[in-house]
């Protein structure tokens, strides 16, 4: 749990070399109390990677005054990934950066509540994001509706698309026809129930004819945390509880598609873990 203040971000706009800025459980983010920090603008934070993260254990408290952060990166910001608890505060996020940032080009959310507003279809349609990672814990059928809604917004300069939660062979199929306007170069179907041979099929005919898509990615594993008392064998870092399962996929149509498209492998990519953890040596469970 911390406590803030954003007096503290303008004392790092001295560090020039800053590039990544990880907010974990913070608990109140806010101004000194009935004082006004004089911001000096012509001092942003050099940061391009912005990580706000909570583990659910304390609720997050962003402050109208949390705009100030965005203030300060400006046009440096070009990374955000967002993962905290309570859906308000993400929009409340996502509506600081839509204000004050413009050169956004890799957005990660993970999804509590499926209801993005019109602003942020406006804002999506119209900006420079190449790479989008979504994630959410509602039913299929809620997630496929909401992506299928969402594509219409996709800018033409989106070349990675990341589900982080399941979407039907149809469902895929149908989002791949809203989505002509985008050259996808890589897409990512990574969610805990895997593909199958039906999704593998939608993706190499896609392939086939858009000519664009070089790589794709599945079944992507979750981390288990090891703190230094731990003396669990290192394969446990990795997890096949809680419904998780690999995908399906045959030889012989991973031999087609591959005829099609240069990359397929399992991901090991993690967007929503805390990029300063620091993990053991490890290896996967496929190698």
């Amino acid at each position: 749990m911390v406590h803030v203040r954003l007096k503290t971000f303008q004392l790092l706009s001295a560090c020039k070399k800053l590039e990544t800025l990880v907010l974990y459980n913070v608990m109140e983010l806010h101004a000194e109390p009935e004082v006004n920090i004089p911001w000096d603008l012509e001092r942003p934070l050099s940061i391009k990677k912005l990580f706000i993260f909570d583990d659910g254990r304390y609720a997050t408290n962003i402050r109208p005054s949390f705009i100030e952060i965005f203030r300060l990166v400006k046009g440096n910001l070009q990374e955000l990934t967002i993962d905290i608890l309570y859906p308000h505060q993400s929009r409340d996020i996502i509506s600081a950066m839509m204000k004050t940032c413009s050169n956004i080009k890799y957005l990660a959310l993970h999804i509590k509540q499926i209801d993005t507003t019109d602003e942020f279809n406006k804002w999506l349609q119209f900006s420079k994001l190449q790479s989008l990672i979504l994630k959410s814990k509602f039913n299929n059928k809620n997630f496929g509706t909401y992506i299928q809604e969402l594509s219409e917004f996709f800018p033409e300069s989106l070349t990675y698309l990341d589900l982080d939660s399941f979407i039907t062979p149809k469902e895929l199929e149908l989002l791949l026809r809203s989505t002509t306007h985008v050259n996808f170069k890589k897409i990512g179907l990574n969610s805990t129930k895997g593909i199958t041979d039906e999704h593998l099929h939608i993706l190499m005919k896609y392939s086939e004819f858009y000519k664009s898509l070089e790589e794709i990615t599945y079944d992507r594993w979750v981390v288990q945390h090891m703190n230094r008392f731990d003396r669990f064998d290192r394969r446990m870092m990795f997890t096949c509880n809680n419904g998780l399962k690999f995908s399906e996929l045959s030889d012989e149509k991973m031999e087609k598609a591959g005829r099609f498209i240069k990359i397929i492998r399992k991901e090991q990519f993690l967007p929503f873990e805390n990029p300063l953890t620091k993990y053991h040596d490890y290896k996967l469970p496929w190698e």
